[in-house]
């Protein structure tokens, strides 16, 4: 299925925008058996099994909640950010003749920033591959639809459509440049652009990011990088991480390490007052 906008603009033009778009895919998509999803610039592309029916509803769902999340407030309050005056063409959908042809429509999805050459999302965030890997709890679902339907997917065949060979996750102490990826690695395991978000995810993440760094960074450097008061860290250091949340940071760890993004800097962690 193809979803993109009447006079064929960019969707999401900022990283702020493409992990709103992000969410509403993955959030409309837990009642479906969504299988991947990737946006693009101008369109973004997913594959669902399901009927056509509840396939074009899955695609109303979504356009509507891009509409009304991204530029109805903007339209209305007349600001300066560009904002498209059209709704969505409608929606393209292409059915899915066997299992092979599952399988081609799933990699060639994955396979869309190459095809188009576009240089940001490196990490490819705006997908639902880090949830296929476990970098990320947002789409964890997928995982299931696809290990049910697609159980020749794997892990080794997605790690390759992040660019690199491996994808292990960071052990031992946090040498100086990753612990310097600590916020942004926190951020996109919270599925978040600012950790002053109080959601039960991010202090989860932020917990595991006290147990990794341990006592490589001091209380209050902890504190600035998790967007957190001192005290806060202080009671951190006293509370076990989940495992599977600690897991999935050292992954991003290494990962953000190896991959460098445009989004990078974009949000810095701040001092929380």
């Amino acid at each position: 299925m193809v979803c993109r906008l009447k006079n064929n603009r960019v969707i999401a033009t900022t990283p702020l925008d493409r992990l709103t778009v992000t969410r509403i895919v993955l959030q409309r998509g837990r009642p479906f058996r969504l299988l991947v999803f990737r946006l693009v610039d101008t369109h973004l592309h997913f594959e669902v099994a399901e009927p056509l029916h509840r396939s074009m509803e899955l695609a109303r769902r979504i356009e509507v909640a891009i509409s009304n999340t991204l530029y109805a407030p903007r339209q209305k309050s007349g600001g300066d950010l560009p904002v498209p005056a059209v709704g969505f063409a409608p929606a393209f959908p292409k059915e899915i003749r066997d299992q092979s042809h599952l399988f081609n429509v799933f990699d060639y999805i994955l396979r869309q920033r190459d095809h188009h050459g576009l240089s940001w999302d490196a990490r490819a965030e705006a997908s639902n591959l880090p949830d296929l890997l476990g970098l990320r709890f947002l789409g964890g679902n997928t995982d299931e639809v696809v290990q049910k339907l697609l159980p020749r997917v794997t892990r080794r065949f997605l790690i390759r459509h992040l660019g690199v060979d491996q994808l292990e996750p960071v052990e031992g102490p946090l040498v100086a440049p990753i612990r310097s990826k600590l916020h942004s690695a926190v951020c996109a395991l919270a599925s978040v652009t600012t950790l002053l978000r109080r959601t039960r995810i991010v202090r989860a993440a932020q917990v595991a990011a006290v147990n990794v760094a341990g006592h490589q960074l001091c209380t209050q450097e902890l504190a600035d990088t998790l967007e957190i008061l001192p005290r806060t860290v202080q009671r951190m250091r006293k509370e076990q991480a989940k495992a599977e949340v600690e897991h999935a940071l050292r992954l991003q760890l290494a990962l953000h390490a190896a991959v460098e993004d445009e989004s990078d800097g974009v949000f810095s962690g701040l001092t929380a007052s």
